[in-house]
């Protein structure tokens, strides 16, 4: 039997999978190139439960991933700690916990810091670092089709059709494609998650 499916890794394991130096994942990090996450539990720990909670006041007590902000990694790199309050889930920003705000918020060091196999395979995809040179774009080569998938994903986000999850939503843009799209290469579900997660002016670049 193999072993587990890792869901998230930690920076050094990040460094040595990109081969790239410590203050090179820093820079990535701290300029929003790649998000960097805490995992978070809300379960009860020496008798008392962290006070994190969701946005209509239910009590947090599950666990799992959460982005912090570029100038929160930028903080931690630099002074060795940052406090944050509010945490949005790696998988969908509609899910956020919070600290209320007569409590103080939670210490968040260099060693709580871990990436997603998603964001960190995001990553990877963008920036062509599978080993194949992206193409310059006056050579001979078909063009993505990742156009017409973010084209796609805004007409089901203006119809509200949309999932609630990136990770599911990419999955489904992934097999809208194949079934829809038959004259250029189809993206990877892997690079359709990091296309959503991208601030939409850069979608004029994913052909």
């Amino acid at each position: 039997m193999g072993l587990p499916e890792r869901r998230h890794f930690y920076l050094q394991e990040a460094i040595e999978k990109l081969e790239i130096t410590e203050l090179e994942l820093q820079y990535y990090l701290s300029h929003g190139y790649m998000k960097a996450c805490v995992y978070i539990t809300g379960k009860e720990v020496g008798g008392k439960r962290a006070p994190l909670f969701y946005a209509d006041g239910t009590p947090f007590e599950a666990e799992g991933c959460f982005h912090i902000d570029p100038s929160s990694c930028r903080e931690i790199f630099s002074t060795g700690f940052v406090y944050e309050k509010n945490f949005h889930y790696h998988e969908s920003r509609d899910v956020r916990i919070s600290v209320p705000d007569d409590q103080p918020g939670i210490m968040l060091q260099k060693n709580m810091m871990v990436i997603t196999k998603w964001d960190l395979e995001s990553f990877i995809a963008r920036h062509k670092l599978n080993g194949e040179e992206k193409k310059p774009s006056n050579q001979a080569g078909r063009p993505s089709a990742m156009l017409e998938v973010l084209a796609e994903y805004d007409r089901r986000v203006k119809s509200k059709a949309v999932r609630k999850y990136k990770t599911h939503e990419a999955f489904a843009l992934h097999k809208w494609a194949q079934l829809n799209i038959k004259d250029k290469p189809v993206p990877d579900a892997n690079t359709i998650r990091g296309w959503l997660s991208e601030p939409k002016d850069k979608s004029a670049n994913a052909a």
